[in-house]
């Protein structure tokens, strides 16, 4: 994926002890410019598309928990959205099969995510992140849904049923 948009792009892993995210593995595109991404660090489930793209396929008592305890976006001190409000968010994400976030956990940028599954279920998620201004509205959709066929592919590997 990184090489065929030129961007970063992570696994992270689901740490459900944590409520957190946990990026495992990056690849870079070529670009000068990117972003500092670190590796095995938790990170929030409700703030950027690969959080949301994890946090989407939980049960509902699990994201009302993650939420309750969430603080403010990490790039813009947003206070974090209401029940509601998320709970539609959530719902989108599920019916698209993947997220798209701007400027939640980076400034200035744009992530794509779509999660990964294993057999019990959402175990991480691949996410290609890069900055606002490289990726035009009309890319969006392509590279969603060329992140979302990879993560599929690799939850077949990984022996999930129906994902």
């Amino acid at each position: 994926i990184a090489g065929i948009f030129n961007e970063t792009v992570v696994f992270g892993l689901y740490l459900p002890t944590e409520g957190a995210l946990s990026f495992a593995a990056r690849a870079d595109g070529q670009q000068k410019l990117k972003y500092q991404i670190d590796l095995h660090q938790p990170l929030s489930l409700v703030w950027g598309a690969s959080g949301k793209s994890v946090l989407a396929f939980l049960p509902e008592p699990v994201i009302a928990s993650i939420l309750a305890a969430e603080g403010p976006s990490p790039a813009t001190g947003a206070s974090p959205p209401l029940p509601v409000a998320l709970a539609a968010e959530l719902a989108e994400i599920r019916a698209r099969g993947w997220a798209v976030s701007e400027s939640e956990k980076l400034p200035d940028a744009r992530g794509i995510a779509a999660p990964v599954f294993g057999p019990a279920g959402v175990i991480g998620c691949i996410c290609l992140t890069s900055p606002k201004a490289r990726m035009p509205h009309a890319s969006i959709d392509a590279i969603g849904q060329e992140v979302a066929a990879r993560a599929k592919a690799l939850s077949h590997d990984l022996g999930a049923v129906n994902k």
